[in-house]
């Protein structure tokens, strides 16, 4: 249901959000974006830049409440977006009630809700629905999004994080008058007092914010895949230790104008061996010496779907090859690009197969980089985590 809101409105929401600092996008992320309140990431727990824009949120409540039918609405979480067409926020509780403005001098960008008849106009308005995926079509001009939403984790958040969310002005659902502690919603299987379980991660911050510190190298979710690596974790430091790397003046992804990223199966494809070294000191008493041993592995990389396979094989031979690319490509895939280094195997089974290949260039494992990321990926695991 759209609710037109004023000119005015419109102008003084945009004029607060000019001042908002969105961090950095990621990498291949088009526009800006930002959540404010709830958040999860283990726990439930309150974004760290929601205190700096407690004005901007007091301002939105009072702008809400203000517009034909917003007085009464509730909300968790605030997902601010600048050019992006993922207006659409992450985890919103199913069942709930979600808003979804858009502000700013820009044409069309107008929201499909699945399942609906008609993509709705948001320029200009509050559009209330149900929560439902939902998706924002091409837009010409600068856009500012806001998405006013209960976050899925609600009923599991602690007391001590609600009472922080309600001081801030948010406007919580099921919340006991005048207490600013979440009860449970009906029938959620939920106690805000519980405990948080041993190892969990209740920083606060944004989902990269513990990334690489100490303490997040204590943590279970570490320990178990110890991904990606920690400099301050013991095992990472011993089992991922490689030459330093050989790298442009700048660091920094550039650009190719009309190259496009891979998206589907087949479009890249890069692979490449390892071999088993055994140390002569080892005596496998359970083996029969008799019997061959898997001692070589290839490794294959779709670098649109990230599909990662490995292929322990007895020997290194272009027999093998093919029968492991035949395996990854199955018998209706088609491989587009193949990439690899100068292996005769690989170029051998490659061009068998009539696969497009491009070859690395030779004696330079810099040049095969993602192939040898993805076996480096592979061996590092039971280097890890040995049984």
């Amino acid at each position: 249901m759209p609710i037109r809101m004023s000119a005015l409105t419109c102008l003084s929401l945009q004029l607060e959000l000019i001042h908002v600092e969105f961090p950095t996008p990621k990498r291949r992320e088009i526009g800006e974006r930002l959540c404010l309140g709830l958040n999860c990431k283990t726990t439930p727990y309150m974004a760290h830049k929601t205190e700096i824009y407690g004005q901007l949120l007091t301002f939105f409540c009072e702008e809400l409440s203000s517009i034909d039918g917003m007085k009464d609405f509730t909300f968790t979480s605030i997902h601010l977006g600048h050019n992006t067409n993922d207006v659409s926020p992450p985890a919103c509780m199913p069942g709930s009630i979600m808003v979804c403005m858009g502000i700013g001098d820009y044409s069309g960008g107008r929201v499909r809700i699945e399942g609906g008849k008609q993509p709705l106009n948001i320029r200009g308005h509050a559009v209330v629905f149900e929560t439902a995926p939902f998706t924002s079509g091409t837009f010409n001009g600068d856009r500012w999004s806001i998405t006013l939403f209960t976050h899925t984790n609600w009923p599991n958040t602690p007391a001590k994080v609600a009472k922080r969310l309600s001081d801030l002005g948010f406007p919580l659902p099921w919340a006991p008058s005048g207490t600013g502690v979440a009860a449970p919603a009906p029938d959620a299987p939920a106690d805000p007092e519980d405990p948080v379980p041993k190892g969990a991660d209740t920083s606060e911050g944004d989902d990269s914010a513990t990334k690489g510190t100490a303490a997040q190298a204590q943590t279970i979710t570490h320990q178990m895949t110890h991904m990606p690596k920690n400099p301050h974790c013991e095992v990472c430091s011993k089992a991922k230790m490689q030459r330093k790397r050989k790298m442009r003046v700048t660091s920094k992804a550039v650009p190719v104008e009309g190259r496009k990223v891979p998206t589907k199966f087949g479009e890249q494809v890069t692979g490449d061996h390892f071999i088993k070294n055994t140390p002569d000191d080892v005596d496998d008493v359970d083996e029969d010496p008799g019997q061959p041993k898997d001692t070589v592995g290839i490794v294959i990389f779709d670098r649109g779907t990230k599909w990662l396979a490995v292929y322990p094989k007895a020997s290194k031979t272009t027999y093998h090859a093919w029968e492991a690319m035949q395996h990854f490509a199955g018998p209706k895939d088609k491989i587009q690009s193949f990439y690899c280094d100068n292996a005769p195997e690989l170029v051998s089974s490659a061009r068998g197969l009539g696969w497009r290949l491009s070859t690395a260039t030779t004696v330079m494992p810099q040049t095969n980089g993602v192939a040898e990321s993805s076996v480096r990926h592979t061996t590092e695991g039971p280097a890890l985590n040995p049984l």
